[in-house]
């Protein structure tokens, strides 16, 4: 490897950590962790962009490939139970009737009264057999809509698109890793007749996005000194700004 490359490398982390340290040294009020989120997500984004360039068309695909091969997220792959009972209600029309047994039954079995983390969601090859021959839930929908790499893309889009954090609130500060929190909504009928309805939301602690970026950090350098890649060559430098035609 070139020195000029070496040096590129060294300087090209220095500024990612540096840029990680001044957003954990941010201060402020009761939306800061949201802030924080926003822009470590940001982090990951010009990461993934180090790492590969054009060679990954779509930003969310990009987004996706650096999280499984970068960050080091156990539970990335993970299908969420919890996002896939709310869907199968909501196209409720007496089909997936095996789906929806296994489903409603194994999400019934995690505990309410803890944060429950996404270690306890099955992989995908454990729900196939309840699919129909055309492996489909609805319409396009598969199970990779589910997998908990992909949620996170929606959730990174509602937060840096739309400023908004969807999901629960922060209840568990001891939390390092995503979760799911169980609720209970009381409400009435016509009648009067009170009603209890269950449901469960997901998490993110700012704790598991540093865990990523800081992932991420270790085993790019490691990438790129093994593929001699610079990643300042994956950027555009061209004081143009409309190049996509070129």
């Amino acid at each position: 490897m070139s020195r000029t490359i070496e040096n590129d490398i060294n300087d090209y982390i220095y500024r990612i950590q540096m840029i990680r340290d001044s957003i954990l040294a941010l201060k402020g009020g009761d939306l800061l962790v949201n802030h924080k989120k926003n822009l470590l997500f940001s982090l990951l984004d010009t990461i993934s962009k180090g790492v590969y360039g054009d060679q990954i068309q779509g930003n969310g695909k990009r987004f996706g490939n650096f999280i499984l091969e970068f960050c080091n997220w156990n539970n990335a792959e993970r299908v969420s139970l919890q996002q896939l009972a709310l869907f199968l209600r909501k196209v409720d029309k007496g089909e997936h009737n095996y789906l929806k047994k296994y489903t409603f039954n194994e999400l019934s079995k995690y505990p309410q009264s803890k944060p429950v983390p996404f270690s306890v969601d099955p992989y995908g090859e454990e729900i196939l057999p309840y699919l129909s021959s055309d492996k489909k839930i609805y319409k396009k929908i598969t199970l990779d809509y589910f997998k908990h790499v992909n949620l996170l893309w929606r959730y990174r889009n509602s937060l840096v698109h739309e400023a908004r954090s969807i999901g629960s609130d922060r209840l568990f500060d001891f939390e390092n890793e995503p979760h799911y929190i169980h609720y209970y909504h009381l409400s009435k009928d016509e009648k009067g007749n009170n009603i209890k309805d269950e449901y469960w939301e997901k998490y993110y602690p700012l704790n598991f996005f540093i865990t990523l970026v800081d992932n991420a950090i270790i085993n790019m350098e490691v990438y790129f000194i093994e593929n001699e890649v610079n990643p300042f060559e994956n950027y555009v430098s061209d004081p143009l700004w409309i190049t996509e035609v070129f």
